[in-house]
């Protein structure tokens, strides 16, 4: 079990990796297409995707850093670190998605309790365990709102939704008490929605070629 700690900051550094290349696609994709979306949504899309991007580059740092901290000032180093990086990863996650669903929520005027709860992080315990349970409300917005304003039949809508799903769980694993078992697996999910959302970036592609 020690070797899996032991292993488990480079896992993460290498899903983190995978992910931030799969994300500077997306966000060259996005460019690529502004034509068919208004600046508006491009400008929301690529604030959302930078967030993610910077949250995938201090996981890899970060927890780079976590490993080599183990030979050095010894395991607890190590553990302390990683979940700093974790938590920063989860928490650009976080302002990521509240970025897409803020412009919705803003015609509600729903978006300050949501700001109330996100200023909670700062202040109360379990901090890591709040930002899940924040994601997983996002996701089920998220969620919400594209099947309220259609969509579904399409492929790149499915995979959409296969992408907020995905995350979704991979949060409300996170808040099981496995760890690292359910940090390593909570990543993993994310980058297999991220993978998810590169799929819909290359049949979008596909379809403006064809036009």
């Amino acid at each position: 079990m020690q070797y899996l700690h032991l292993w488990t900051p480079l896992a993460l550094a290498v899903f983190g990796g995978i992910m931030l290349i799969l994300q500077l696609s997306l966000l060259r994709g996005f460019i690529k297409v502004y034509r068919v979306m208004s600046s508006r949504e491009l400008s929301i899309m690529m604030a959302s995707f930078i967030a993610f991007s910077i949250g995938s580059i201090l996981l890899i740092l970060v927890n780079i850093y976590a490993y080599y901290t183990f030979y050095s000032l010894g395991y607890g180093y190590m553990e302390l670190y990683r979940k700093i990086g974790l938590m920063l990863y989860e928490i650009l996650l976080a302002l990521g998605f509240l970025i897409l669903i803020m412009p919705s929520m803003l015609k509600t005027g729903k978006v300050a309790t949501l700001l109330a709860v996100e200023s909670l992080l700062s202040t109360l315990d379990g901090m890591l365990h709040i930002i899940n349970i924040i994601i997983i409300l996002e996701m089920i917005i998220l969620l919400l709102y594209y099947f309220r304003h259609g969509g579904r039949e399409m492929l790149s809508g499915r995979l959409w939704v296969i992408s907020l799903v995905l995350i979704a769980v991979s949060r409300f694993v996170n808040l099981l008490p496995m760890q690292p078992l359910s940090d390593l697996f909570s990543i993993f999910m994310d980058l297999l929605a991220f993978i998810s959302l590169y799929i819909m970036k290359l049949e979008l592609d596909f379809s403006l070629e064809g036009e």
